[in-house]
């Protein structure tokens, strides 16, 4: 693939001045009352004539920075292109050209925090960003719904064989590339499903499992072979692998969480937000349900502030928590731009998320609570009952006499992740670097010419986008490799 695409002038039309003032109407959520009483997707259908009227909008800007790094889209979408053509009411063309950078549209188009948003020409002018992620679903989706989303298998198959361990996004990403360069691919999953992060790490309503199950059919029809219940280095041999394919890429993420080292952790009812995430979805699946992983009818204290906490809440509100609650030790954002927080940086102010207006809408108030330190967990009979607290400053210093007790009867801990799990990397006789990372040497590869690395698991704990990103680029570099 190239990496510059031109685009021809006669696929554009002339923009009137003034389109970019055009009101600015994103695809609307569900209702909150309606939405809380399920786990569908909180999204409603969007208008077409809606997302034509958004793509109006783009200034088609002469420098725009809303399709590069470090600051636009991590994948170089070409914006402004197909916002141009569905603009022109041209959708299939759009979505050529979409998928000339992006193979997973529809997972990004739902989950992608839009960096590119953030950085539109727009969004420093009016505030008001083109909703390029509602864009970029509507042409994906539109691409499935008229047939135009194919299998493409592979006209000539190489001899050579490629493992991808890990089925999340940069897995399989990195497995659609190599598999269209013709190499034979397997995937292996050490869970019971295909997809990694996308199905089991981000709750149904905000990807539907039967999105992520279409792509992963896509793939397997074009040939790609998936291996599920495959944990290499506990119930499957490295040395199996090592011995039958020509490259090895591990893409398994970044999956040993952020504990909290204080007195109490040891209590029952402490769990990782990823446990009571997964947990939800197999419920849903009807694959299994752990109660004691339910937040069903109990009060609920979430500890983190990022979107994985987010999701918490929107899960413990569906399940018919008693309350939530959830600490930040960071301050409260402001509510518009600080100085040091400039255009076109991803901006960092107070907002209400999904799961904080389902929050707000079922108990009356917003459910986080600022600049919190967590000192101790207290116990009833060996279970959590009360979590202890102090306030701390912008510079994390305690503030005295702040103590307070929080009564609950679950918390969730969601900090963040601090690295790859060690069997795995004992198994291929890898090492980690300072920041726990699979350490590489030059172009993703390691001290096993044959064996790669790319996705968190390389970079530390990121965003979807950014797998993907990982796993497209990887997969050029094991191209050359088997070349």
């Amino acid at each position: 693939m190239k990496n510059i695409f031109y685009i021809s002038k006669k696929w554009f039309s002339k923009s009137k001045p003034k389109d970019f003032l055009n009101k600015s109407k994103s695809i609307k959520n569900r209702n909150v009352t309606e939405r809380i009483k399920d786990f569908g997707s909180i999204s409603e259908n969007y208008s077409k004539q809606n997302i034509i009227n958004q793509a109006t909008r783009c200034l088609d800007c002469g420098t725009p920075w809303c399709h590069v790094k470090p600051h636009g889209c991590p994948l170089n979408n070409y914006i402004p292109e197909w916002n141009q053509l569905v603009k022109n009411n041209d959708w299939e063309k759009a979505f050529h050209i979409l998928k000339k950078t992006s193979n997973m549209s529809e997972m990004t188009g739902l989950v992608c925090p839009a960096p590119c948003e953030s950085s539109c020409t727009l969004a420093l002018a009016t505030n008001d960003p083109v909703k390029i992620r509602n864009i970029e679903y509507a042409i994906i989706d539109n691409a499935w719904e008229k047939g135009w989303v194919k299998p493409n298998i592979p006209k000539i198959r190489t001899n050579k064989k490629v493992a991808i361990i890990g089925s999340g996004p940069c897995g399989l990403s990195a497995a659609d590339l190599l598999n269209q360069n013709g190499h034979n691919v397997s995937v292996y999953e050490r869970d019971d499903k295909v997809g990694g992060l996308l199905m089991y790490g981000i709750p149904n309503m905000k990807l539907d499992k039967s999105i992520v199950d279409r792509r992963i059919d896509l793939l397997r029809k074009e040939g790609i072979n998936f291996i599920v219940n495959a944990d290499i280095g506990n119930n499957y041999s490295a040395q199996v692998i090592l011995d039958n394919y020509d490259a090895i890429l591990l893409a398994v993420g970044s999956t040993v969480p952020r504990d909290l080292n204080i007195k109490g952790r040891n209590l029952n009812n402490i769990h990782f937000a990823m446990d009571i995430l997964k947990n939800d979805t197999k419920n849903l699946l009807k694959i299994s349900n752990d109660e004691k992983l339910s937040t069903n009818n109990k009060k609920v204290i979430i500890i983190g502030g990022g979107d994985t906490a987010t999701d918490c809440l929107a899960s413990g509100v569906r399940n018919n928590c008693s309350s939530l609650v959830c600490f930040n030790r960071s301050e409260k954002p402001p509510k518009n731009r600080s100085i040091e927080n400039p255009w076109p940086e991803p901006e960092i102010i107070y907002k209400i998320d999904y799961g904080h207006e389902e929050v707000i809408h079922s108990f009356g108030k917003d459910p986080r609570e600022y600049q919190i330190l967590v000192k101790e967990f207290i116990a009833d009979d060996n279970n959590v009952k009360f979590v202890k607290t102090v306030n701390i400053d912008k510079n994390f210093i305690e503030i005295p006499n702040s103590e307070k007790f929080w009564d609950c009867d679950i918390v969730i801990i969601s900090a963040g992740y601090i690295g790859t799990e060690k069997t795995l990397l004992n198994s291929f006789n890898l090492e980690q670097n300072e920041k726990n990372n699979i350490m590489t040497l030059f172009h993703y590869s390691t001290h096993n010419n044959k064996i790669f690395v790319a996705g968190d698991c390389r970079i530390g704990q990121s965003l979807v986008v950014n797998a993907i990103d990982e796993g497209r680029r990887v997969s050029h570099t094991i191209n050359k490799f088997l070349s």
